[in-house]
């Protein structure tokens, strides 16, 4: 039995993944306002709703737990019209973190790239001291590709990202980040 104060382990959860409307946007502004070091302004959340297919909430037992982000954008590589898929944000309620509700909402993205044949990769920022996202991120295939000096404005120490890139397919060798 746990201690008081202690959190239970809850060992690995499945999540129910609900669609990202203008009615439920909000649970992912309030989620990223206590999972990460920085705010997000109003346009981001306007921008995620430009891409719902993309971005996925993770419910436990009826509780929003976690939400993943995208953005679709124009330009490729080597002259190809391919697409590129940004992820915006990934977040999980500390509680429910190393249960794999982060894995399974990337399942959730990468299964869906799959059959999107015009989007050619997939790239992220992640602060440079954040080494569970980091090894998180290398799991799935992505790379550090660039650092991208002073790239967080808030008040964060260090405020440099990392730029990791994952090609659609992981044998592509024509597909680079640039």
């Amino acid at each position: 039995m746990a201690a008081e104060g202690e959190v239970k382990r809850l060992g690995k959860l499945t999540v129910a993944l609900g669609t990202l409307t203008d009615k439920n946007v909000k649970l992912v502004k309030l989620l990223n306002g206590v999972a990460f070091p920085v705010s997000y302004n109003e346009n981001v959340y306007e921008e995620i709703l430009q891409h719902p297919d993309y971005g996925r909430l993770a419910y436990y037992n009826d509780v929003m737990v976690g939400a993943i982000c995208c953005r679709v954008e124009k330009g490729g590589t080597n002259g190809h019209a391919a697409k590129r898929l940004y992820i915006m944000t990934l977040g999980v309620l500390e509680k429910y973190r190393r249960h794999g509700v982060a894995t399974q909402l990337m399942e959730y993205v990468l299964k869906k790239l799959e059959t999107e044949t015009d989007i050619e990769a997939v790239y992220l920022n992640v602060q440079t001291s954040n080494s569970a996202a980091i090894a998180f991120y290398e799991k799935f295939g992505f790379k550090n590709v660039k650092t991208a000096e002073n790239y967080y404005r808030a008040n964060i120490d260090p405020p440099h990202a990392y730029v990791l890139f994952r090609p659609r397919d992981l044998d592509a060798t024509d597909v680079t980040y640039e």
